[in-house]
């Protein structure tokens, strides 16, 4: 097959956050772009402050602290599921307008059910080799120890919200369990409150979520273990994330891109994976996907298979957001592949606003939980979340806690998780109230 060695690589379309001026904006209406030009301003303030040092954020004046802490406000209604990623010295003496605004929007994630495997260590049982339902989390119950630490709650807080979702079908409860075993091990709370929600979740409505059984150790099973083992192949001496949090362009190289050619002027490539991300592994493959201009239809693309229409991608457009919206856009004439990203792009500020909430849950989830949080941290880093490394029942071997994790989580979230319009929290807790679907990317 006849491959490009070097092309046109067209700017990321979520890199213009911070140029309101980029052609990859055509895709916006006028509203848009003004709600846009000022959540990239407000974007651009946070992460210059999450850039500093622990010591210099400390020592920043009041007039400054309450300055980003309004900011940050901002970030949490724009993106709720930012909550589950605010590293836990920004919590610490945070302002009380804050503290409210985090608590409104953690409140939002506890009614939002995600795989536990995606905030844990990527052990996903294979449908065909296992019996029963992926085991589902509120993660943000699982930050209780840390709101109860800081006095976002207080133990009579901790009991009423238990009350709350007794008899709920959600399973927040469980989730709250959990919070609260890992607080009693930390010594934030004692027995006695633990025992009182323990009672609580004895007479909930819903059940205590069960884990899927392991059948069958299937060959790709068997090779994922073998590789978790070896780390992956991994050097940690010489491996090193490259710009995780972005901009991704910055981590792939014209010159040395491998790729095919498309059939027709109405298909553009969009790079993704790994190597774009800035985790790559030595002997990555490069991801490819097709996008087609006539159709809005997507398709992946690999040297085995060849060209594979993704057919539950073209029929909900919200899932292949992190393609359309974070994807490297390849191709020869610099005009025509900008103006199809602009057209791929525009069917998102066309949607409703479940369909926006789906859309930037997609770009998360694919961006953090999933890669990022399974793979990249623990291959640059040996020694994860210390504090949580023996707390069980909320994934204590995870990076989720791990304070660099979360503060390169929260930049992605403020950088590239907004779609030109605020959406209500009763949106959020109602379009995300438990949703898995497919993973891609």
């Amino acid at each position: 097959m006849l491959l490009w060695r070097t092309m046109f690589i067209a700017k990321l379309f979520s890199e213009s956050i911070y140029e309101d001026d980029s052609r990859a904006f055509k895709a916006l209406t006028k509203e848009q772009q003004k709600a846009t030009k000022r959540h990239n301003f407000i974007a651009h303030q946070v992460c210059e402050i999450l850039d500093l040092p622990l010591e210099e954020f400390e020592k920043l004046t009041k007039t400054d602290k309450e300055d980003f802490y309004h900011n940050f406000s901002e970030m949490l209604l724009d993106y709720p599921r930012l909550s589950l990623f605010v590293p836990f010295y920004i919590l610490k003496n945070a302002t009380s307008t804050f503290r409210k605004t985090y608590l409104k929007t953690w409140q939002i994630c506890c009614s939002m059910s995600d795989t536990r495997e995606e905030f844990h260590i990527g052990d996903y049982y294979e449908t065909e080799a296992s019996i029963g339902e992926p085991d589902h989390v509120a993660k943000a119950t699982h930050l209780l120890p840390w709101l109860l630490k800081y006095e976002y709650l207080n133990t009579e807080e901790l009991l009423d919200l238990a009350k709350e979702y007794q008899n709920d079908d959600s399973i927040t409860i469980w989730g709250l369990l959990d919070g609260a075993v890992a607080a009693k091990q930390m010594s934030i709370i004692d027995e006695g409150v633990l025992e009182q929600i323990m009672q609580i979740a004895k007479s909930a409505k819903s059940e205590c979520p069960k884990p899927p059984k392991l059948i069958l150790i299937t060959a790709k099973r068997q090779k994922w273990l073998e590789d978790r083992a070896a780390n992956y192949g991994i050097d940690r001496n010489s491996f090193n994330l490259r710009n995780p949090a972005g901009p991704y362009s910055n981590n792939i190289e014209p010159q040395e891109i491998d790729a095919p050619i498309p059939t027709s002027k109405h298909e553009h490539l969009i790079l993704q994976g790994s190597r774009l991300k800035g985790y790559s592994r030595p002997g990555s493959d490069y991801d490819y996907f097709i996008y087609d201009d006539r159709d809005h239809k997507m398709y992946s693309y690999d040297k085995e298979h060849g060209k594979l229409e993704i057919d539950y991608l073209t029929r909900k457009l919200e899932l292949v957001s992190h393609l359309i919206l974070l994807g490297a856009w390849l191709g020869e004439d610099e005009e025509e592949t900008i103006a199809a990203q602009c057209t791929a792009a525009s069917s998102y500020y066309k949607m409703n606003k479940t369909q926006q909430a789906r859309a930037l849950f997609s770009i998360e989830r694919t961006t953090i939980q999933c890669r990022l949080m399974q793979k990249g941290f623990p291959c640059a880093f040996a020694d994860l979340s210390p504090e949580t490394k023996n707390l069980k029942a909320i994934d204590g071997d995870s990076a989720f806690y791990d304070e660099r994790l979360r503060k390169t989580a929260t930049k992605i979230c403020v950088k590239y998780t907004y779609l030109g319009r605020r959406i209500d929290l009763a949106t959020w807790k109602k379009a995300l109230a438990y949703t898995t679907p497919p993973m891609i990317g």
